[in-house]
């Protein structure tokens, strides 16, 4: 019902703060790691901070944010009882966390690589966040981390290894007390590429019978969670 929502009938809905916070979070780690990658130095802290402020900034005021290369233009931001600044600040400490701590030992190949690919009939984009010799690396903001079960069925983390046949490590920024930067590394096998290659085609299927139904079972089904839980299950 999201995807019929979002992409047959073209209703978006207004963005919380807190992605408008990931998407300046996201910017500020490409500019520090492709800095890294061309000169093998990182940028300075306060650049960390100039960096995600504009783009925050820019968000907030011209109501546009940039999600993967598509555009997307908003009238409201739904800040969940959360003050704007107090946001920008923890996203900004978050950064910086992430420079301090983590940033020195990334040699990137690439950052935010584009692929266009397909498997059979089904085109696919992906947008890796850093790409190294040996790994990738998605970045995620978190109020809590992975657990390992999630770890093992993320889809996304099944996909990227199919198309790029590398492990896949998620840079958590925590939002804790005393936040922090985890990482979870995560692989596959062949036996999940074998899964992977069954389930693109049932999906593309799926798709294109329009046939779209809730699925209530699981975190995401909640008026917490999902922009449209009214049109759905609610009001």
């Amino acid at each position: 019902m999201q995807y019929q929502f979002r992409y047959i009938e073209g209703i978006k809905i207004p963005p919380a703060g807190v992605m408008i916070q990931g998407s300046a979070y996201h910017k500020a780690l490409a500019a520090d790691l492709t800095n890294m990658r061309d000169t093998h130095e990182l940028l300075s802290p306060s650049n960390i901070a100039d960096i995600f402020s504009t783009c925050f900034d820019e968000q907030v005021h011209q109501r546009k944010s940039d999600d993967d290369g598509e555009v997307w233009e908003f009238d409201d931001i739904d800040w969940e009882d959360k003050d704007p600044g107090e946001v920008k600040d923890e996203g900004i400490i978050l950064a910086n966390l992430y420079h301090t701590n983590i940033a020195p030992s990334v040699m990137p190949i690439e950052v935010e690589n584009k692929l266009e690919t397909n498997l059979g009939t089904t085109n696919f984009v992906l947008i890796a966040d850093v790409v190294t010799e040996k790994t990738l690396i998605d970045h995620k903001l978190k109020k809590r981390r992975f657990s390992e079960d999630d770890l093992k069925r993320d889809l996304q983390a099944t996909t990227y290894s199919y198309f790029y046949r590398k492990p896949l490590e998620f840079h958590q920024a925590l939002k804790l007390k005393n936040p922090i930067i985890d990482i979870a590394k995560t692989e596959r096998t062949m036996q999940d590429w074998k899964f992977f290659e069954m389930l693109v085609p049932k999906v593309e299927s799926a798709i294109k019978s329009g046939i779209f139904y809730p699925s209530p079972n699981g975190w995401h089904c909640s008026p917490d969670y999902c922009g449209y839980w009214k049109l759905c299950k609610g009001e």
